[in-house]
């Protein structure tokens, strides 16, 4: 997938589409693989993984809005995707593409994890 592709299909939607585009604008690495992946399956893994990042205190973004938006899709399988923006003390997201490559399906982001002992 086209980098400015990408960027045109994170426009609009919510503040996790915004920072993801803008780290995607800055240069940060992504990828999306071609292969798709059936939705069910991904829906008890992301929900046991947002519950762990909520536990855990991990610094993310709309974990629970992508679990959402994924129980809602309507389609039974997506392409996976991420863009790293930690290099520049940015999120990870986890993109969820339509394997049309039409529409971003789900998005959200996960902070680096809290230092113990940071201020």
């Amino acid at each position: 997938m086209e980098r400015d592709h990408l960027i045109r299909l994170l426009a609009g939607g919510g503040s996790v589409h915004s920072l993801s585009r803008s780290a995607l604008s800055a240069g940060a690495t992504y990828q999306v693989w071609p292969e798709t992946v059936p939705v069910q399956g991904l829906l008890s893994v992301y929900a046991r993984r947002e519950r762990s990042v909520r536990r855990s205190g991990q610094n993310s973004i709309g974990f629970a809005e992508a679990v959402s938006d994924l129980r809602d899709y309507r389609g039974s399988d997506v392409l996976i995707g991420f863009i790293d923006d930690r290099k520049r003390g940015g999120y990870y997201f986890q993109l969820f593409v339509e394997p049309a490559f039409a529409r971003i399906v789900a998005c959200l982001g996960v902070g680096p994890p809290r230092r113990n002992g940071a201020s």
